[in-house]
């Protein structure tokens, strides 16, 4: 649309009255009008392709737009951004057009894309071929139509994962919600993340950082998507789910939402949100058997079984003597087990990382996996090998770790039980000054640090702390966060601080292959 175009639609957003005559809007914009009647078949076409909205024009009464509240604000939206172009970078437009292909119903031409964020349509050619490889991760595809333009197909479900998971298009490597989330208006934000903690203190449990924003992002898609009456379809094993703690409580919680948004949330809707909340992550061990699911928590302990005395006589490591492992596999396995049962993307950010950190322990669970293939319905993805390979890891560290009690410090952790485990047990076996009184969400930092005398803080994020000194590692601990820590360790006492098993013989080992198996760089003698 022109800037006259454009003018029109502002007069007919904005139009107390019910109906506008053509004279009044020729009289307003200064033309003639045949011209506004021209005009408004641009405009007529505009919203048929972008929106839901309707220009009705009835003889001898006037013109009016047929409108939602919604519909209304994104417009004013589009008008706003046409009048002040922002200039985004490519991974920011690469977002904002796959947003714009999975929200819309409807289809969408190369030249709307390249007007839009006003590039060529060779660049807007170059970004949909991105964007269609990314999206069969999600069995979906583009159906394109010539002289129509092109629409992404494929199940309510799957466009509502890709969504969540939008951010993986440009950072497959981080968990940053920060662009879908920035989506939808705060104050909805606010009364989704309000309802779920609420949740969260009547049931007693925490959900992972991580896990916490998964669900509430859902929970926003879904409400947003259903007002634009695309509803999620029929979902596997309804009645196994239907008979879970989780799916009460999520009809609880979707219930308190409805006054909220002046929706109401089908029976589909809140089976889908279960499955979610099963496949989410919680921080508390003892918390483990959240759900009823009587099919489920058998499966898990088998396989918990199983594959500890398997790794202990593969690695010579005793991992059966270990409760604490048994319990954070518990913990893991039950929420991953429910994720692969309802084909749920399983992701891990920093799965390469691990890979190269700890490739014994990696390839020993992917020689134990395969030989339990035959006992387990799922498929075990490399991205869950990592996370076990993780609780392993931290167990070995645990079982041959020095226990230290002097300085106390609090880890702050977004990753889960095991990547938690991991970094405790690494900080206590390095350094004899530490005693680890917790790991805790950044959601827990501020009330624990209320109730219990803590000296420093180790965190996986950045934290603005005012009242205990902070430091931020890798979740995974390399050797140059050791030195931080030892640091300001060393500054806090005044003196040097003795790290563990740093001997001269560990100049000649990878410290990567440490599991009790290393490789010696250097023949010795």
């Amino acid at each position: 649309m022109n800037d006259r175009q454009k003018d029109i639609l502002r007069i007919l957003l904005t139009e107390q009255q019910p109906h506008v005559l053509t004279k009044q809007l020729a009289e307003r914009v200064n033309c003639s009008e045949k011209t506004v009647r021209n005009d408004l078949k641009v405009i007529d076409q505009y919203l048929k392709e972008h929106t839901n909205a309707r220009l009705v024009k009835k003889p001898n009464v006037g013109i009016f737009l047929e409108i939602d509240v919604e519909e209304k604000s994104k417009l004013f939206k589009q008008l706003l951004a046409a009048d002040n172009p922002i200039d985004l970078n490519d991974e920011e437009r690469l977002l904002e057009i796959a947003y714009r292909l999975l929200m819309e119903t409807k289809h969408v031409t190369l030249k709307s894309l390249a007007e839009q964020f006003y590039i060529p349509k060779n660049v807007v050619k170059k970004d949909l071929r991105k964007i269609e490889g990314w999206l069969k991760k999600y069995h979906l595809t583009f159906i394109s139509k010539r002289k129509i333009g092109l629409v992404v197909k494929g199940t309510e479900q799957n466009k509502r994962l890709a969504l969540a998971n939008l951010h993986q298009l440009i950072h497959p490597q981080f968990f940053n919600r920060r662009f879908i989330k920035s989506q939808f208006p705060p104050h909805e934000v606010d009364i989704v993340e309000k309802e779920l903690k609420q949740i969260e203190n009547f049931y007693d449990f925490t959900f992972t950082d991580d896990s916490f924003e998964s669900v509430l992002i859902h929970t926003l898609i879904a409400i947003k998507r259903m007002k634009m009456n695309q509803s999620v379809s029929a979902v596997a094993n309804s009645s196994q789910v239907m008979k879970t703690k989780e799916y009460a409580w999520t009809k609880r919680f979707l219930k308190k939402l409805e006054p909220y948004f002046s929706v109401h949330f089908s029976e589909q809707e809140i089976l889908y949100l279960t499955i979610h909340i099963l496949g989410a992550k919680i921080n508390d061990p003892t918390a483990a058997k959240l759900t009823l699911d009587t099919q489920t928590q058998p499966l898990v302990d088998s396989f918990v079984h199983e594959i500890i005395q398997r790794m202990s006589r593969l690695t010579n490591v005793e991992f059966h003597k270990d409760q604490e492992l048994q319990r954070g596999l518990s913990v893991h396995l039950l929420t991953t087990f429910q994720r692969l049962a309802h084909d749920l993307p399983i992701s891990n950010p920093m799965l390469d990382d691990i890979k190269k950190m700890y490739p014994y322990m990696f390839d020993s669970i992917i020689t134990v996996i395969a030989e339990l293939k035959e006992k387990i319905p799922y498929v075990i993805p490399e991205e869950e090998t990592a996370y076990l390979t993780l609780h392993f890891q931290a167990s070995y560290e645990r079982l041959k770790k020095v226990s230290a009690e002097d300085q106390r410090v609090l880890i702050v952790c977004h990753m889960g039980i095991g990547m938690s485990q991991l970094i405790q047990t690494k900080l206590e076996r390095y350094f004899r000054d530490l005693h680890i009184v917790g790991c805790v969400g950044k959601a827990k930092l501020d009330d624990y640090l209320s109730k219990y005398p803590i000296d420093l803080v180790i965190a996986t994020m950045p934290l603005s702390l005012k009242q205990v000194p902070s430091i931020t590692v890798s979740p995974l601990l390399p050797e140059s966060d050791i030195r931080k820590v030892e640091q300001m360790i060393q500054h806090r006492n005044g003196h040097p601080v003795a790290i563990e098993g740093k001997s001269e013989l560990l100049k000649f080992i990878r410290e990567e292959n440490d599991v009790g198996k290393s490789t010696i760089l250097y023949k010795l003698k």
